[in-house]
């Protein structure tokens, strides 16, 4: 399918090499991968490929800066029972997440006409436990035999 067309084979390639990267990118090789990421896509003959270059050049600082390790856990591989190291990368997936809820909110009620109703409803809706942005504990409680009724 490749051969059918130059634009798409450097498109697919450029998409593989995106993919390297970002898969095994570190904070200090970000900037320095991702400048000759964009010099190829600037010197790439596809308009597409192009338009996309100055989209990473308006992102630059955040694609670099998403590469900030927040979290380090380190998990034991069930099969061969040896522990690896596994890092948490810097996100905006739960801020995303919230800004898509607050739109679904407003789209469920074809659009709100007083202001205090939906803030109210969103705050409701955000506040549950589930949406939380740290987990919660489960509080349980010791059973004494003694007061289970017979």
């Amino acid at each position: 399918m490749l051969s059918i067309s130059d634009d798409l084979t450097k498109a697919y390639e450029m998409r593989n090499t995106l993919s390297e990267f970002f898969r095994n990118g570190t904070k200090a090789n970000a900037a320095d991968r991702l400048q000759v990421i964009l010099a190829d896509l600037n010197r790439s003959q596809v308009k597409e490929l192009n338009a996309f270059g100055q989209t990473v050049v308006n992102w630059f600082r955040e694609i670099v800066n998403s590469f900030e390790i927040v979290k380090t856990e380190y998990v034991v591989d069930k099969k061969n029972g040896k522990a690896r190291r596994k890092d948490h990368r810097l996100t905006s997936s739960m801020i995303e997440n919230r800004n898509k809820l607050v739109k679904q909110i407003k789209n469920n009620a074809n659009g709100y006409t007083n202001w205090k109703r939906f803030r109210n409803r969103v705050l409701y809706v955000l506040n549950r436990p589930a949406f939380r942005l740290e987990p919660f504990e489960k509080k349980t409680r010791e059973r004494n035999d003694s007061q289970v009724p017979l």
